[in-house]
């Protein structure tokens, strides 16, 4: 089964393979091995691995594909109304 799925979800740009190594209080640290460059690093919190991963994909996709508060439209700022 497992042979199965990991053939059918493969990519050509983004392959990792985790390695959790402890759980404690509710987090994760552990190693992250990215397949197709060949890079691994260590990761000691869940918000560290989302970054690396965050990293990687803006690697392959040639720039930021996510949205950030540096992209903000300042006409989409909405002011909350104050407590009377």
């Amino acid at each position: 089964m497992a042979n199965y799925l990991a053939s059918n979800f493969r990519t050509t740009k983004g392959n990792f393979l985790l390695k959790i190594r402890y759980t404690q209080n509710n987090d994760i640290q552990g190693t992250i091995q990215w397949l197709e460059q060949e890079k691994s690093l260590n990761f000691r919190s869940f918000m560290e691995l989302a970054s690396i991963l965050r990293d990687a994909v803006e690697e392959m996709c040639d720039g930021p594909v996510f949205q950030s508060w540096d992209d903000l439209d300042q006409r989409r700022i909405y002011k909350l109304p104050r407590n009377s």
